[in-house]
């Protein structure tokens, strides 16, 4: 990990140039529920799971404590 001395403790801004979202993927749908279920029991708010891609998949995601987006996706591409 790398910490920049210029970084001042200021929070994530997504509308600066850099990291906009981080996306995880699930190899299956029961993963996905399960680390949906795993961030629940955990007290972490996330979203409904829903599908995305035109049905090719399902989805959720939620926002770690430095405010970046975290998503975990399954596409169900066989």
């Amino acid at each position: 990990m790398c910490e920049h001395s210029r970084n001042e403790g200021e929070r994530f801004d997504p509308v600066q140039t850099g990291l906009d979202h981080l996306a995880l993927e699930a190899e299956s749908l029961d993963e996905l529920r399960a680390w949906a279920s795993w961030l629940d029991a955990s007290g972490v708010a996330r979203s409904e799971v829903r599908e995305v891609a035109g049905g090719l998949g399902k989805m959720f995601d939620f926002v770690d404590p430095d405010g970046i987006q975290i998503e975990f996706i399954h596409l169900n591409l066989a």
